[in-house]
């Protein structure tokens, strides 16, 4: 099974939907806080 582990978060940038452009961040989410939440949630990573 493959998977994307992308997430956005305080350091992915500025928003670069036209009107908002330089305006506001593409996201305003800790990575600490995202994991935690996943992990609470029950996802995981397991080899083999």
């Amino acid at each position: 099974m493959k998977c994307d582990l992308h997430v956005h978060s305080i350091y992915s940038g500025m928003c670069t939907v036209p009107l908002l452009k330089g305006v506001c961040r593409e996201s305003y989410n800790d990575p600490r806080e995202v994991y935690s939440v996943l992990k609470r949630k029950g996802m995981g990573f397991r080899l083999g």
